[in-house]
């Protein structure tokens, strides 16, 4: 094949050849363009597009590690644990007959029979809010219409 090229070249005349060479060196320097230097040139333009907004990003970063900097400095308030007599009271003003005994740990044991689940739950978020004890084991099974029974374990 190398051959047969050879040869159509050399049976051309020189002035074809030079038209020849010229369209060659266009046509490779066309595709050079398509397939290198205008992805490029487009990608920079996206590039230059989205700069604006990554820096805006990169300022917005650099405010909250300061803000988290500073909050990490500061010392954690200290959270007092309510004592299981409050939160025995806490559960009568809102209606609820439970038995709470202390774990030992810091978190509380609940034993509740046939209780009205909404009111459960509503003391369950006052807890939360409030004492910022959060249950860490439930096994809680329907006891009637609206009722459930079981075991609760609170901790901080």
């Amino acid at each position: 094949m190398i051959s047969a090229v050879k040869q159509a070249w050399l049976a051309r005349a020189p002035r074809e050849r030079v038209f020849l060479s010229i369209g060659v060196v266009f046509v490779l320097l066309t595709l050079a363009y398509l397939l290198a230097f205008k992805p490029l040139a487009s990608a920079a333009q996206r590039a230059d597009r989205a700069l604006p907004e990554l820096r805006r990003q990169d300022a917005a970063m650099a405010a909250l590690m300061s803000k988290a900097k500073v909050l990490k400095a500061k010392p954690l308030p200290a959270i007092a644990v309510p004592e299981a007599a409050a939160l025995t009271q806490q559960a009568k003003q809102s209606g609820l007959a439970l038995r709470i005994a202390s774990d030992g740990e810091g978190g509380f044991n609940v034993q509740l029979n046939q209780v009205e689940f909404t009111g459960l739950l509503d003391w369950l978020n006052e807890v939360q809010s409030g004492s910022h004890m959060f249950v860490r084991e439930s096994q809680l099974d329907a006891a009637g219409p609206g009722q459930v029974s079981g075991h609760l374990v609170l901790a901080p």
